[in-house]
C-alpha cells in the first residue's frame, strides 16, 4: 500500500511540475536551409480601404470605403548552403491577383515594372548578408526611373538578424531595429518587438510561437509626380507630399527542430495623408486621407499552389469552428 501511495504522490508531483519544466525549456531559433529545395510562399491578404475626400472633389463613382483582397505566390529556391549556415537564395514572383471594387487585377501584367528574380545571401538568423544580383534599370523601370535605388534599399536591410542570437524560452524578448532609406523619397525607422509566447504542435512539427509587435511609427515621403526627363532640367520635378502612420501585430510559428517558418499571420494598419495640388490657380489644395486595415497570412508550401479566389481568401481568415459536444 505504501508503494502505491508513494507512486501516486510522485505522479502528482510530475504532473504539476510539467508546466514549469516546459516554461524553462530553451530553444535555438535559426534557419536550416536545404540545398536544392524549392518552397512556394503563398501570401493571402484581406482588408478594408476607406478614403476621406473633401466634398469639393468627391466623385460619385468612387466608393469611400471598399473591401480588398490579394493573393501572391513567390518561389524560394536554396541554391547553395555554406558551412556557417548561410545560404544563397533565389526568389521569383510566380503569380498574383488583386480583387477590389468588382475588378480582378492580374499582377503578371505588371511584371515588367518589377524585378522578376532576386538572389540574396541569407544568414541562419534570417539576416540579409548581401544582394547577389543587382537590380538593373531594365528590370524595374517604374521604381528606378523616379530616382529610387532598390539595390541600396536591400543593402540597408543587411546584417539585421530577425531571430535572436541566444537561446530563448517562454517569456524571452528581443528587438529588431531597421533604418529604412528610400532616398530620394524619404526615410523612416521601424522597431519590431518580438517574444516567444509558447510552444505548439503542428502535425508532427514542434513549433515556437513568436509574437511580433511593430508599434505605430510615423513616415513622410515625397512622391515624384513626373518621371525624370519629363520636365526641363532647369525645373524641379514636382512632388506629392505624403505622411502617415503604420503599425503591425502578428504571430509566427517556427519549427525550431527543422529550422523553417511554418506560418506567419498578422494585421497591418496604415493611415496615409496626401496633399493634392489644386487643379487651377484660383483653387486651394485639398487633403486626401486613406485608412488601410489588412490581415495577412504567409504559408510556405512544398508544391506550387493555385491562386485562391476571393471566397477562398475569405475562408482563410475565418476563425476555426469549434466542434460541438
Amino acid at each position: 500500500m505504501r508503494f502505491w501511495k508513494r507512486l501516486f504522490w510522485i505522479g502528482l508531483l510530475v504532473i504539476f511540475s510539467l508546466p514549469f519544466v516546459i516554461a524553462q525549456e530553451k530553444v535555438t531559433l535559426e534557419y536550416k536551409f536545404k540545398e536544392g529545395q524549392t518552397l512556394y510562399m503563398l501570401v493571402a491578404i484581406q482588408g478594408q480601404v476607406s478614403i476621406q475626400l473633401p466634398e469639393s472633389v468627391q466623385q460619385e463613382a468612387m466608393s469611400p470605403a471598399f473591401p480588398i483582397s490579394m493573393a501572391l505566390i513567390v518561389s524560394q529556391k536554396t541554391l547553395k548552403v555554406y558551412s556557417d549556415g548561410a545560404a544563397d537564395m533565389e526568389y521569383k514572383f510566380v503569380d498574383g491577383k488583386i480583387y477590389m471594387m468588382g475588378q480582378e487585377i492580374s499582377l503578371l501584367e505588371q511584371q515588367q515594372q518589377l524585378p522578376q528574380t532576386i538572389r540574396l545571401r541569407i544568414g541562419k538568423k534570417g539576416n540579409i548578408i548581401k544582394l547577389l544580383t543587382p537590380i538593373s534599370t531594365q528590370q524595374a523601370p517604374g521604381i528606378v526611373g523616379i530616382g529610387f535605388d532598390p539595390n541600396m534599399f536591400i543593402n540597408n536591410l543587411s546584417q539585421v538578424p530577425v531571430l535572436p542570437e541566444q537561446e530563448v524560452g517562454i517569456g524571452d524578448k528581443w528587438e529588431l531595429k531597421m533604418d529604412i532609406d528610400l532616398a530620394p523619397l524619404g526615410k523612416f525607422n521601424i522597431l519590431s518587438k518580438m517574444s516567444l509566447t509558447g510552444f505548439e504542435k503542428v502535425g508532427d512539427r514542434n513549433c515556437a510561437k513568436i509574437a511580433i509587435d511593430v508599434p505605430p511609427f510615423p513616415f513622410q515621403l515625397n512622391i515624384p509626380m513626373a518621371m525624370p526627363g519629363a520636365v526641363p532640367q532647369e525645373q524641379e520635378v514636382p512632388t506629392l507630399p505624403m505622411n502617415g502612420q503604420m503599425e503591425m501585430k502578428g504571430d509566427m510559428l517556427f519549427d525550431y527542430q527543422n529550422g523553417y517558418m511554418v506560418s506567419q499571420t498578422g494585421r497591418l494598419k496604415m493611415i496615409m495623408n496626401m496633399v493634392m495640388p489644386a487643379p487651377g490657380a484660383q483653387e486651394m489644395a485639398s487633403q486626401l486621407t486613406t485608412n488601410i486595415d489588412m490581415k495577412f497570412k504567409i504559408s510556405p508550401l512544398e508544391k506550387k499552389p493555385q491562386l485562391p479566389t476571393p471566397t477562398q481568401i475569405q475562408q482563410i481568415f475565418q476563425p476555426p469552428q469549434q466542434e460541438q459536444t
